[in-house]
């Protein structure tokens, strides 16, 4: 889901859908060709990101089941942050090639890798300003949790539309009753799925420094 750039304070951020193939790592450095970078930090960032996502590529590749990857990039002044999010759960810094860890540790990046159900997550930082590095670890927080929400917002709409379904069956077949009960449930999913993206609303208002109500 391609979201426009936000920005918090001083603070720009990108969130980009990649595809689990060998498109991802060019689909990813335009991302970070877009943020308001000072040259240098550019050319790093976008080294770095090009090594973060092919290291999950290859993993794809590898033979784990590949699903879409997001891809987040927060900048502030000289300070940057991105995080990978792969959505199976075999991700894990492991995965990390020789290279990978090599190349990092020349440039003096923190990195590391997490496990934030239903996703999992490697991320890697650039800049020596630990006020800034907070913020920027609030940013990207707040849109990963909105993320979350909307993930389950649209498994909720996937099971209402099994019930309208199965609520279509039953009267077909003259189960009134039934078909009621699936048209409650299906009423039922559409609420849950209408309270997630309002807590999705909230994570995003929070990265603005705003709570919606």
């Amino acid at each position: 889901m391609p979201r426009p750039d936000a920005a918090t304070s001083d603070v720009h951020t990108t969130l980009r859908r990649l595809p689990g193939n060998a498109e991802a790592a060019a689909l990813a450095r335009r991302a970070v060709e877009k943020l308001p970078l000072p040259d240098e930090l550019r050319d790093t960032l976008w080294l770095l990101v090009t090594e973060l996502v092919s290291t999950s590529v290859r993993g794809a590749a590898a033979g784990r089941a590949a699903k879409a990857l997001t891809l987040q990039v927060a900048v502030l002044g000289r300070a940057a942050r991105a995080e990978l999010y792969d959505w199976h759960p075999g991700a894990s810094e492991a995965a990390m090639s020789d290279l990978g860890r090599e190349l990092f540790s020349a440039l003096g990046v923190r990195w590391g890798a997490m496990r934030r159900p239903p996703m999992s997550v490697t991320w890697l930082e650039l800049g020596d300003d630990r006020e800034s590095a907070l913020e920027l670890r609030h940013a990207t927080l707040q849109e990963r949790m909105a993320l979350v929400h909307e993930d389950a917002a649209r498994l909720h709409e996937e099971a209402a539309s099994l019930h309208h379904v199965r609520a279509a069956r039953c009267e077909r077949d003259g189960d009134h009753e039934r078909a009621a009960e699936a048209r409650r449930l299906a009423a039922g999913q559409h609420d849950r799925a209408s309270r997630e993206r309002f807590r999705s609303r909230r994570a995003l208002a929070r990265q603005h420094g705003s709570v919606p109500h």
